[in-house]
Parts: C-alpha cells; sequence; structure tokens
C-alpha cells in the first residue's frame, strides 16, 4: 500500500476550478481593455495581474495542486497575492491616478481573486468557505507617515510582481524602497548602501532567504539590521526556523495591510531605539577618552575599575600660558574672544601631543599637565616631552593672541588613579608631580626647565644653562633650562624633521 498526495474532494474540486475560471475571465477582460488606451505603468501592472492570474489557473484547472503540498500552496498563494495587491492598489488611487473608468473592472478582479483565496485557506484549514464578496480596504495606505518614521527599506523578492506591490505600497507611506531580485544581489546592495529594514522572501532559486538571512547575521556590519522574512509559505516551522536564526519577525502572502504596516514601523522603530543606544554609547566612549588616558578606559572597560598604581619611571610636564590672568582681565567684557584664544591653543596642543605620543592628563585653566612613559613603556619619556613642548614653543607664538609659555619637566616615581564618585577624574600624585610644577613656575618664558634628573636623560642632545635653586618643599636643586629653540637638534628652522645630533 502506498501513500497518496491527498487531492480536493470533488465538491471542493469544482468551487476552486470554477473560481480559478472566474479570476481568468475577469483578469482577461481587464487586459483587454487596458491594451493601447491606458497609461503604461498601468497597463505593465496589469499585464502582471494577468500572467499571475493565469498562473493560478492553470495549476488548478490542470489538476495539479495537491492539497498537502506546502510548495503548491505557496505557489497558488504568491500568485493570489500579487493579483490581490496589484489589483487593489491601483483600485484605490484609481480617481487620483486617472484610470477611474478601469475601477469596476479592477473590483471585479479583486471579488474573484478573494473568493479564490477564500476557497485556497479554508481548504488548507479544512474549512471549505467561499467567500463571495471582497474586503473593506482599509485608509491606511492613503496617508504618508511623518519623517521621522520612514526608514530606508530593502524589499528582496525573486518575483518583479511581489517587488512592485511591496515597493508601490511602502513607498506610500514616504519609505524609501530599494528592491533587489535575488539574494546575491541583495548582498550587493549591502555592500554599497546602509537600509533600516530588509524584507526578506523565504522562497528563492539559488540562495534562499535563511541563507541570506545567515550571511546577514554573520557580518559585523549587517548583524543589526532587522530582517522582516515574507512569504506564502503556511509553514509554522519556517517561521520559527526564521525567528531562530534572527528574523525580527515575520508575515506570510497574501498579508493584511494593518499587520504589515504595524511590524514594518515596530522593526523601525527598534532600528532607531537600537541606533539611539548606539550613539549614546559612542557618546560614553568619546566623555571615557576625554577624561581617562586610553588604556586605563581598556581597564575601566573589561574590569569596571581603574585600580591605582604606582609607575617607577614617568616624565610628568607642566605647560602655563604666561600673562594669562592679565590677558582675562584686559578681555574682561569680551569672554568669547578669550575662548576663541584658548580654544586654538587647546586644540593645538592636543593635537601635537597626540602626534608626540605624549599623553594629556588634564586642562588646569590655562595650564596643562602631560605624562610620557605613564600607561605605556617608553625608551626615553623626557626625550619624548620635550620633543613635544620644543613644536609647542614654535607654533604658539604664531596663534591669535602671541602667548607665551613656561614649561617645567620632572622624571620620576608617580601613582596615578581616579577620583571621585559622581564626577571621575584621572589624576597623579606624589613628589614628582610636585617638581614639575614648581619647575614650571620657575621658568621663564619660551623656555624649558628641567631637574638635574630630567636633564640627565637628555644632556646628549640638548645644550642647557644650569641654575642652583632652592624649591619650596624639596630644598636645594640643580635645574637646566633650554632657551634658544634655534639650537635644539629636533627640527630645522624651516621646521622640517631634523637628526639628533650630540651636542
Amino acid at each position: 500500500m502506498t501513500d497518496e498526495p491527498t487531492r480536493l474532494d470533488p465538491g471542493a474540486d469544482g468551487d476552486l476550478r470554477a473560481a480559478a475560471l472566474d479570476l481568468r475571465s475577469e483578469v482577461g477582460r481587464l487586459l483587454g481593455a487596458v491594451l493601447d488606451t491606458a497609461p503604461e505603468r498601468f497597463v505593465r501592472n496589469v499585464k502582471q495581474v494577468a500572467e499571475r492570474g493565469e498562473q493560478f489557473a492553470e495549476c488548478v484547472t490542470s489538476g495539479r495542486f495537491v492539497l498537502h503540498d506546502g510548495k503548491h500552496r505557496h505557489d497558488l498563494r504568491a500568485d493570489l497575492a500579487a493579483v490581490i495587491g496589484l489589483a487593489d492598489l491601483w483600485f484605490r488611487r484609481a480617481a487620483r491616478v486617472g484610470v477611474e473608468e478601469y475601477a469596476e473592472d479592477l473590483d471585479r478582479v479583486l471579488t474573484a481573486a478573494r473568493r479564490a483565496l477564500g476557497l485556497i485557506e479554508g481548504l488548507t484549514s479544512g474549512l471549505v468557505s467561499a467567500v463571495a464578496g471582497g474586503t473593506t480596504v482599509s485608509s491606511v495606505w492613503t496617508t504618508s507617515l511623518p519623517p521621522a518614521e520612514r526608514g530606508r527599506l530593502l524589499v528582496v523578492d525573486d518575483n518583479s510582481a511581489n517587488r512592485e506591490l511591496l515597493q508601490q505600497l511602502l513607498g506610500q507611506l514616504g519609505h524609501s524602497v530599494l528592491s533587489a531580485a535575488s539574494g546575491q544581489e541583495a548582498l550587493s546592495n549591502l555592500e554599497h548602501s546602509s537600509f533600516d529594514l530588509i524584507l526578506l522572501d523565504v522562497l528563492m532559486p539559488g540562495m534562499d532567504g535563511f541563507a541570506v538571512l545567515d550571511r546577514l547575521k554573520a557580518n559585523p556590519a549587517w548583524k543589526h539590521i532587522p530582517v522582516l522574512m515574507v512569504s506564502a509559505l503556511d509553514n509554522m516551522q519556517s517561521v520559527i526556523n526564521g525567528i531562530a536564526r534572527g528574523a525580527e519577525d515575520y508575515l506570510t502572502r497574501p498579508f493584511d495591510e494593518l499587520l504589515l504596516r504595524a511590524r514594518v514601523g515596530a522593526c523601525l522603530e527598534k532600528k532607531r531605539l537600537r541606533d539611539r543606544e548606539q550613539e549614546h554609547l559612542q557618546r560614553i566612549d568619546r566623555l571615557l577618552h576625554a577624561i581617562f588616558p586610553p588604556e586605563a578606559v581598556s581597564e575601566l572597560t573589561a574590569t569596571g575599575s581603574i585600580q591605582p598604581r604606582r609607575h617607577d619611571k614617568v616624565g610628568v610636564c607642566f605647560m602655563d600660558v604666561v600673562g594669562f590672568t592679565s590677558f582675562c582681565d584686559l578681555h574682561a567684557d569680551q569672554p568669547e574672544e578669550v575662548m576663541r584664544h584658548l580654544e586654538w591653543y587647546v586644540e593645538m596642543f592636543e593635537e601635537v601631543a597626540g602626534r608626540h605620543g605624549v599623553q594629556k592628563i588634564k586642562t588646569i585653566g590655562d595650564a596643562f599637565l602631560m605624562v610620557s612613559g605613564l600607561l605605556r613603556p617608553v625608551e626615553n619619556p623626557v626625550l619624548q616631552l620635550v620633543r613635544c613642548a620644543e613644536e609647542v614653543l614654535r607654533r604658539i607664538p604664531k596663534g591669535p593672541a602671541g602667548w607665551q609659555l613656561r614649561v617645567g619637566i620632572h622624571v620620576g616615581p608617580v601613582v596615578a588613579g581616579t577620583l571621585g564618585g559622581s564626577q571621575y577624574s584621572f589624576d597623579l600624585w606624589g613628589s614628582t608631580v610636585n617638581i614639575a610644577a614648581r619647575l614650571e613656575s620657575l621658568g621663564h618664558p619660551g623656555a624649558i626647565t628641567l631637574s638635574d634628573t630630567a636633564w640627565e636623560e637628555i644632556s646628549h642632545w640638548y645644550r642647557g644653562v644650569p641654575h642652583d635653586v632652592a624649591i619650596r618643599g624639596i630644598g636645594p636643586m640643580t635645574i637646566y633650562e633650554i632657551s634658544d629653540l634655534d639650537r635644539i637638534g629636533l627640527r630645522d628652522r624651516t621646521g622640517s624633521s631634523a637628526a639628533i645630533v650630540p651636542v
């Protein structure tokens, strides 16, 4: 005994045949009426309606339809979905686009197609019920969405009528819609454009919808684009497979227009929420990098905290604008002018510091605290700081205010960590920091002042003038001042790089 596929019983078979023949007749009447008289785009869509209607009728009347064959049900429902979708689209806007004389023919096509669909649905569920009339069409597609609710959509379907139907329906809502006829074409579009939502057909030749979905979710650049699976396949396992593979939602054709609009809207809203979340996280990341050194941010991200640590050999440098307080007093009624000059100085300093690999710790009014060798090893942290300071000193007189700087540098152990519970700051502590600050205050405008310990690190490359001083809280110390920048062997007078030659 062999299992035979379940076919229609004679009564149901007769009803479905009659419905298919009725649809063929109504579609043929419409096609005959529009040829050579109607607008070209309308004629093109009517030809698509006729083609899909004929495919449906031929399958049913030839006796090839098998009730429990999912592929057969998919194909028949897809044909009817295309007929209903395109015919309904033109029927509802007939008066607006100048095809109102064909509205009655379109209505008859809709009635025939909906009756056939009702029979297919009833047979699938075991409830044969002929649907004689059309359903009331919602006005949901007649008004465009606000700009904030619109998106850029990609429709992927191997059937041109299905693609055009979705493009027109979604386009009426104000969405920007691009289509692809295959999975490979969709992936190619994604390489060159960005999308807020992908409506993806399941059954396609070659790369099917599930294979495309797998490729999307495996790509870091595409994995967060929501995907709405669309198919005429009434198989719950397909729904489960799509959701399990990462699809946001699922719709079967012919789809309910309100449901399609709602699910497209929900997917886009999730995308907007995720985009806002990513923007928020990026702002937090930029803020963290503005407060902490990159290595400290990495530690904070990985562990949730930044542990205080002692670092044995760190170059510490203070820079301070000479006469900034008097400049502010002189321009007390022009605060925006003060900020404009200060902003130029800050941006110039940060650009130079970044190029030399020096880490800015903080800005204190018009002063900078920067270090070298703190969180990443540096062979000669003092030399790196002097190089940076030399370039800043050369460039600052060219600024809008013509300021001068004092620079103080020391090298030694420091403790680094974070302070604060609600307003964090990354800072340094120890006598090395204090000595560098004192050296800056003792120095002369346009000069770099170094401790004897720091001088030992660079004495082979620079000429310096020694001075014996008493530093408050420290005691007697010999300090060295580099003031003749033209004799620094880092850059020549033209500003181009020059070899460092011992003197």
